[in-house]
């Protein structure tokens, strides 16, 4: 039997905000998904956000353990840092599917290259249903390290 996450009891009534992860709370838990290669590779919770980390053309995610109803949600947002090197990726993703790599994607922001800590969006206006939320880290060819701190995200 799949889990379904309930959005009621979870809105940050001053701004319409629905958290699926706060700076260390989890409103649903957030589990390991798709994981490709091994060395240098790895994961962790930590006090206040996701830690991913991949090298080379490896990938780590963590993805919702249930799936979340984007029937009246127009947006996902991710606040997030990547202190990884210039070509690889991070991706916030909702798919249908839980275990997939970041290939695999109902809609999908992908951002390429190390950045400072800042929010990214992603548009789901145009899905419905039952969806999985996953974070990915993402190297590419070569010693390239894609180094994911998630804070929060959430759904508008």
């Amino acid at each position: 039997m799949s889990q379904r996450l309930l959005l009621m009891g979870m809105m940050n009534s001053r701004r319409g905000v629905t958290y699926l992860y706060n700076e260390g709370v989890e409103n649903v838990a957030w589990v390991t998904g798709y994981s490709a290669g091994t060395t240098g590779n790895t994961q962790s919770k930590e006090a206040t956000y996701l830690y991913l980390e991949a090298l080379s053309i490896g990938q780590r995610t963590y993805v919702t353990d249930a799936v979340v109803d984007l029937t009246s949600i127009s947006t996902i947002w991710v606040d997030w840092v990547n202190t990884g090197d210039a070509g690889m990726y991070s991706c916030l993703v909702a798919s249908t599917n839980k275990t997939a790599s970041y290939t695999t994607y109902n809609a999908r922001t992908l951002v390429t290259g190390a950045f400072v800590r800042g929010t990214n969006s992603l548009d789901v206006s145009g899905l419905s249903g039952n969806h999985y939320i996953r974070v990915h880290a993402s190297g590419v060819v070569g010693f390239i390290y894609s180094k994911i701190k998630a804070y929060k995200v959430w759904l508008e």
